[in-house]
């Protein structure tokens, strides 16, 4: 395995690189299928949303805080004057979990019931999400009611868990065993440009044998940047 200092550097530039490639391909696309007269296109999209992890130990705390952004860039690939389309995309996603849950070096964890003030694992992944897209007729302002189903893979670029308590602080990269690929599931929901989407990892976080066996979902607010 690279060490840190190189693998990690590699990893963004290669994902910056990738995130480029696709959104210049849907631009390309967009030119052969042409630009559609009756909707917007719903390019930019900002999601917000709580997470929480299923299946977890028993006499596990998550915290209410527990959160993650997404910046997503999609084109539709074939936009009908129906209503109906397909797009195409890149994501980055950010998730900060907190909990009470405790990794070692060795990737062994365990429930921490002492007195700390942080304790959380990041997750970044790059994503290549595909929608499927319903909207309904425009009204006279130009609204419409839209319901996405959409479905993504993605690779973890990088990952770190914080602690924080009375006597130390460590900030450990690369959490042993977690998982470098995820795929799921999600739904947006909504009214000109605000959402509510939900989103469910078919994925476990972790890989199989090792950790716990989680399986993240999360729910929030999208908003339909242009």
């Amino acid at each position: 395995m690279l060490p840190f200092f190189i693998y990690f550097p590699f990893m963004f530039y290669k994902g910056k690189i990738l995130f480029a490639a696709l959104f210049s391909l849907c631009l390309m696309l967009e030119k052969s299928y042409g630009q559609t007269k009756n909707y917007p296109r719903d390019q930019m999209i900002i999601d917000l949303g709580f997470e929480r992890w299923n299946k977890v130990p028993e006499g596990y705390n998550e915290r209410w805080y527990s959160h993650n952004f997404t910046l997503s860039l999609l084109k539709d690939i074939v936009n009908e004057n129906n209503g109906l389309s397909l797009a195409i995309g890149g994501a980055v996603a950010w998730h900060h979990h907190h909990s009470d849950l405790y990794w070692d070096e060795l990737g062994r964890y365990d429930l921490r019931s002492e007195n700390y003030s942080k304790n959380k694992i990041t997750t970044v992944y790059f994503d290549v999400p595909i929608e499927f897209r319903f909207r309904a007729v425009r009204d006279k302002r130009g609204r419409y009611f839209r319901t996405y189903l959409g479905a993504k893979v993605g690779y973890n670029v990088s990952n770190w868990n914080l602690y924080v308590d009375n006597d130390s602080k460590y900030k450990r990269y690369r959490t042993p065993g977690m998982n470098d690929w995820r795929y799921g599931v999600y739904v947006r929901i909504g009214w000109n440009w605000v959402s509510i989407f939900g989103q469910y990892s078919l994925s476990p976080l972790f890989e199989d044998g090792h950790a716990i066996e989680v399986y993240p979902y999360s729910v929030g607010i999208s908003l339909m940047a242009f």
